[in-house]
């Protein structure tokens, strides 16, 4: 499975950004994960995808699940499958919008980084902790705004009934101080047809970095499993 790697920047993030809300869509956004793959010429690579990263390589599964080798998510989830609190966090994600666009990006990211799902990033080292900064030193208010309010948790469509169509090679990471994306991870396991979860040690939400060694043994096994086949 070696070769070559592309890891772009989602709408919102680092430098990339459009004018037109449209495009911040999350089913725009799943689309976009396919054209790439289309425009690289890649014929079934290995996908992976962290947080967001991860919600939108399970979209694109679901889109085309024979168009990739694998995958590996990390603290992903399926959304959210009751209507109520799928409209409740929509509301939530349009207020945090709304304030995000008020303080500004550096402020926004400066409190989010408070939360109690991002603590244990704390422990990531230092010079990964600096790339993530320059990266997110690149974020404009209204690009985060943007990706939001259209691809936030509340604007993802609930993925959980389409899984069981996804027979792909899944690996789905969780860090064991994450308990509630270890519990996702865990269902989503036993959605998908040929998924398995580990649970990384000594790690949270941002498991690959805070725990980098232990991760990247569990995506090797996965890999040398998908060679075998």
């Amino acid at each position: 499975m070696a070769g070559e790697w592309v890891a772009p920047d989602l709408l919102g993030h680092g430098g990339c950004s459009y004018a037109d809300p449209a495009r911040y869509a999350f089913a725009a956004q799943a689309a976009d994960v396919e054209a790439l793959r289309a425009a690289l010429g890649w014929e079934r690579p290995l996908l992976v995808g962290y947080s967001f990263g991860a919600r939108l390589a399970l979209a694109a599964l679901a889109r085309d699940p024979s168009a990739y080798a694998g995958a590996v998510l990390i603290g992903g989830t399926a959304g959210i499958p009751d209507p109520v609190r799928r409209a409740c966090r929509l509301a939530d994600d349009r207020v945090r919008a709304d304030v995000l666009r008020h303080v500004g990006a550096p402020a926004f990211l400066s409190s989010w980084a408070r939360r109690p799902l991002l603590a244990t990033q704390a422990r990531i080292q230092s010079a990964d902790r600096t790339r993530m900064a320059g990266a997110r030193g690149l974020h404009s208010a209204e690009g985060l705004a943007l990706s939001l309010r259209g691809a936030g948790t509340g604007s993802m469509p609930s993925l959980w009934e389409d899984l069981a169509q996804i027979t792909t090679p899944t690996l789905l990471l969780c860090g064991a101080e994450d308990p509630k994306f270890c519990g996702l991870g865990r269902d989503l396991a036993r959605a998908l047809p040929a998924a398995t979860c580990v649970t990384i040690p000594a790690a949270g939400h941002c498991a690959h970095l805070e725990a980098p060694q232990a991760s990247a043994a569990a995506v090797g096994e996965f890999l040398s499993s998908l060679e075998s086949r």
